[in-house]
């Protein structure tokens, strides 16, 4: 039988036969840090922020302008279209954290309708780093759009 299995059983057994305040200590060993992976929602509505083309700020239910935390990992991005979003043109909708560009340009018309999930710009299985502190916003890009609500779920892991 193998060292690491030898070594395994022994660390298994007298884990076991330990108290529960040991095995607490022993256990949190391999874990230094809490981490957890949460859901982070920032909301465009075109009746409070307008539709140019610009960058705009997501905003909480509060109404507050909802931030990214230093040292987050984005991991997923959802979105569900609360109101159908519509435009004079072919507006394009794409997500950023700051100048992290989050996902590609979706068009309004093909990419939103309902509940969706977006993959990470350039395809960052892994995730994407968020180094400092971040405003979660929107770029619409080539045209203007003219109605919409749309809630964003970014999961992110905070470690």
């Amino acid at each position: 039988m193998s060292d690491f299995f030898i070594k395994s059983n022994e660390q298994a057994r007298s884990l076991n036969n330990s108290s529960p305040a040991d095995q607490n200590n022993r256990s949190g060993d391999a874990i230094k840090t809490a981490q957890r992976l949460t859901s982070i929602k920032g909301t465009y509505d075109f009746s409070e922020k307008g539709g140019a083309v610009s960058i705009i700020k997501l905003l909480d239910d509060d109404g507050k302008v909802v931030q990214i935390p230093a040292g987050a990992i984005v991991k997923a991005i959802f979105t569900n279209e609360t109101t159908v979003l519509t435009s004079g043109g072919s507006a394009t909708v794409k997500l950023e954290a700051g100048a992290i560009d989050l996902s590609s340009a979706i068009a309004f018309d093909t990419g939103f309708s309902g509940i969706n999930a977006h993959g990470i710009q350039g395809g960052a299985a892994s995730g994407v780093l968020i180094s400092s502190d971040t405003d979660l916003q929107i770029e619409i890009e080539v045209a203007a759009l003219t109605a919409g609500v749309l809630e964003y779920y970014v999961d992110v892991l905070i470690i």
